[in-house]
Formats: C-alpha cells, structure tokens, sequence
C-alpha cells in the first residue's frame, strides 16, 4: 500500500454550515443527481412520527493523515490507520481515538517504520486493521512484510493489542512466514456472527506457474485467547464464510455448474450436506464472506434502509466566478418515499473521494476528509405536523389544528402585505390564491387533510371602512375538531368542537 500524503485543509466550519442549508443553497447539485428528493427541512423520514436528523459535526484527529478507520463495537473508540514522519524517518501506525470526549484522545496503539534494510535486504511494511473483539477490549491487526526489491510478500503476523491491558503490547496471534513458497499473495477474513472469532483465509499463486493456480490455507483466530489454529480442509473445498458461530459453509467443486455445499462443524471437524447459502448470489470466484473486514459500513446497522451515499460536488468559490471539486456525504432512505428521504451529513473538498462509516449503535456517522476524521452525530426527534402533513402521515387533532392556525397566520400576512401595497384594499375574493401568491410563494396554506380555507371579504373591502379590524372575518377553516377563525386585524382564533 503506497504512503499517500495528507492534505490538510479546515473544513469543519463547511461541513457544519451544510446542516442548515434547504436544497436550493446547493446551486451545482440537481435534483437528477442527488441521491434522492427532499424537503426544505433536513432529516430522513424514518416512520413512526420520526426524523433522524443531524445533531452536530465535530473533528476528532488533527493532521494525522488517516487512511481507514473502524468503529468498535460500542461505537465509543474508532481505530485508524496512519503515515507519520518522526526525525526524517517514516512510520505507519495504528492509533485509537474516543468519539465521546469533549477533547478527543488518541493514543497509539503499534508504531512500524515504514521501511528497514538496505538494498536486497530492504523491506516495506504495510498494517492493517481487522477489526475489533470482547466489547472494545481487543484490536485485531495484520502486518505484512514485503521485499523492497521485488514486491513479493515475505512474511505476515496477525496480532492483537488488548486495550485492558497496562502495557498494551502486541502480541502475536497467527505468523505465516512466506519464503519458503514464493508468489503473489492475497488474503480474507470474516468474522463469526459474535464477532468472538476471526476466519482467515491465505490464498496463494505461485510464482513458478505463471499465476495460473492458486490455493487457500485457512486459519481460525480466537482473540480472546490470543491463538490461532490450521483449519484442515480438503483443498478441492472453498471455504465460503459463516452458517453460524459454530458452522462454516464450504463448497465442493466451487467453479463447476453444480457446487455441493456443506456445513462445517467446527467442534467436530465433520461435514454434512447443505443448501446454497441466500447471500452468496452469483460468484464465480468466491472470497470469504464478508471479506472486506475493515471496509466501512454502508447501510445503518439499526436500519438497513438508511444508507450512505457520496456524490460528487462542486463548491462556489469565493470570488463567485469559478468552482471548487468537492464530495458531499448523504444519508438516504432506500425505501418508498418522497419527502425528507436524504440529507447531507458533509462535504469534503479535493478529488480524493471520502470514506464514510456508520457507527454500530446508527448514532453516528464518522469519514475521513483531507485525512482527519469528522464525526456526525445523529439524533431521532419527533417530526413536526408539518412534516408529517408532507409524507402523509396522519397527524393528531392538536398538531392538525394549530398548523391550520400556523397557515392562516401566513395567509393573513400575505393579505396584510397585498392591502399595503394597494392603497389599503384587501384583495378581491375571486382568485385569491394567484392575487396573494407572491407573498407566500406556496399555496399549500390554503389546504389541510382535506379542509380548506374559506374568504369571506367583501368585493372592494379597505381599512377605512373597518371600525373594529379585531371583529371582522376574513375568512374561516373547518376541520373535523376544531373551527379556525381569520380576523382582518391577523389574529386567529381556534374553537374547539
């Protein structure tokens, strides 16, 4: 893995003005591109009376030149991957940052120097995070080794750190050396359902053969014990990942028309016949499932249905004449819906295309930009009557009647507006809703689940001819609970029924 260097660049105060900003503030995105329809109040819809919405955004690492990051399981501490430079010399590392602090702390976990050696015996170094076990306790990491020279694997160690611990040194769980049988080298993992144990799988193509073949050795991890054992598979067999914490599935005779597949008793070692597992679609050339371990979290672990989206963007510049490149980061509902179905959690300017994680609580949304990590914290309210008015959700008799007042207020504004501009005349009951329209610019006031706004002025009525504006209707709503009242003066009224 090449050491990229980190731009560093400010872009909290952008990120945190995006939250607040309704759709038509984002001049370069269109509706085509977006990644679903919006609402001018932001939060996703989510059923049930509720929005998720974004609460604040906040930047937990400085100038550390992030690459990955993986939350833990409680969602407290985020592990990450880093490039570092220390008196001239290079270094990647494995550090670990509280989300919850108000001044985030971060600690490093394991410090490599990028390379050691010199000539044919230089070697480079690559880490990895694969996860973490126990509750926040255990982080799983991979080192590789590789010839500077030639660019083939070496050596690799999967290893632990445990966080309880004082001295927090790693410890080495699994050591595969490679000299021994040269060739390109790639590597799975999958995690049991627990996330208690760690599948690895080690896939070799030998180098004398051209690449043509290749085959898997398998391991299985137990952090908690910091120890790996060989699993012993058949090797016409292809290990497809987990049936449960107890059971792999494997596939006999994988690139054939008609794989047989099998449940692996781990306990046991014995096999028995099984069914083509759901999740395993069409491949043709199977990696352990769940393979990408570190890989961020797309979908809400809570809700499958929110997903994040990152869609490319352009950002005004200062002078107004020119944009800026730039990657927006949005939470979409992936289920049937109009209305308040995405929203921006971040923008991250630059061409390096962001990456974005949920947490596995769905409170939070963490992703890298320019290097550092930002944190979006997300929080469920109650959606307002006229939210739930725009999705059609059924609203109470309390929250229907005063947004009738809410809209009839507006409604008066508009009439007031009109009559100052025209010589202190209503306007005309015919065609009120085009007369006034310019100064509401909606005339989704007017109706309400079904009643409607009912004008009572006279033709060529002025406030000259008014002794008590308080007195004077204007107009009227009717609704099933409530009789909502126009006075010229603006004032409402709500009778309850």
């Amino acid at each position: 893995m090449p050491i990229r260097q980190a731009l560093i660049s400010t872009i909290t105060a952008a990120v945190l003005s995006l939250s607040a900003l309704p759709l038509s503030a984002y001049p370069a995105l269109s509706l085509s591109a977006a990644p679903g329809s919006f609402g001018r109040d932001h939060g996703v819809y989510v059923g049930e009376g509720k929005i998720l919405d974004l609460e604040s955004t906040r930047q937990l690492t400085l100038r550390e030149g992030v690459w990955t990051l993986q939350f833990s399981p409680s969602g407290e501490k985020i592990a990450f991957v880093t490039s570092l430079e220390d008196h001239g010399e290079k270094f990647l590392a494995i550090k670990i940052v509280d989300t919850w602090r108000h001044e985030p702390e971060i600690q490093t976990l394991v410090k490599q120097p990028w390379q050691t050696g010199a000539g044919e015996s230089q070697k480079t170094f690559e880490l990895e995070i694969l996860g973490w076990a126990g509750d926040d306790r255990y982080v799983l990491f991979h080192r590789l080794t590789y010839s500077a020279q030639s660019g083939q694997q070496i050596s690799s160690s999967i290893e632990r750190v445990d966080l309880s611990s004082g001295s927090r040194e790693p410890q080495p769980i699994l050591t595969d050396p490679n000299e021994s049988e040269p060739g390109e080298v790639s590597w799975d993992y999958a995690w049991s359902p627990s996330h208690d144990r760690l599948l690895i799988g080690k896939k070799l193509s030998p180098s004398n053969d051209g690449g043509s073949s290749h085959y898997v050795r398998y391991f299985l991890c137990d952090p908690a014990a910091a120890q790996a054992r060989t699993l012993k598979v058949d090797p016409v067999d292809t290990v497809l990942g987990w049936m449960d914490d107890a059971r792999l599935t494997i596939a006999r005779g994988m690139n054939t028309e008609t794989p047989a597949f099998q449940s692996y008793d781990l306990a046991t070692g014995v096999a028995s016949a099984s069914t083509r597992p759901s999740w395993m679609g069409m491949m043709s050339d199977p990696e352990l499932s769940a393979s990408h371990h570190w890989a961020p979290k797309k979908t809400d672990p809570k809700d499958p249905a929110l997903q994040l989206d990152i869609v490319t963007h352009h950002l005004a510049s200062s002078r107004g004449d020119d944009t800026a490149e730039a990657s927006m980061i949005w939470i979409r509902r992936t289920t049937a819906g109009k209305k308040f179905s995405a929203f921006p959690v971040g923008v991250v300017p630059g061409n390096d295309f962001p990456e974005a994680s949920w947490s596995p609580t769905g409170k939070a949304v963490a992703f890298v930009a320019h290097g550092d990590i930002f944190l979006a914290n997300l929080a469920k309210r109650s959606a307002t009557a006229l939210e739930k008015q725009s999705v059609g959700e059924k609203m109470s008799c309390e929250e229907e009647k005063h947004l009738a007042a809410s809209n009839l207020k507006q409604i008066a504004l508009g009439i007031l507006q009109y009559a100052q501009d025209n010589d202190e005349h209503f306007p005309a009951a015919a065609n009120l809703e085009k007369t006034i329209y310019p100064y509401l610019k909606t005339i989704s006031l007017f109706t309400l689940d079904g009643s409607r706004f009912v004008y009572h002025a006279p033709a060529d009525l002025a406030m000259a001819s008014m002794d008590e504006p308080a007195q004077t209707v204007l107009g009227e709503m009717e609704l099933p609970c409530a009789h909502i009242v126009l006075y010229a003066d603006g004032h409402v009224m709500i009778v309850d029924k």
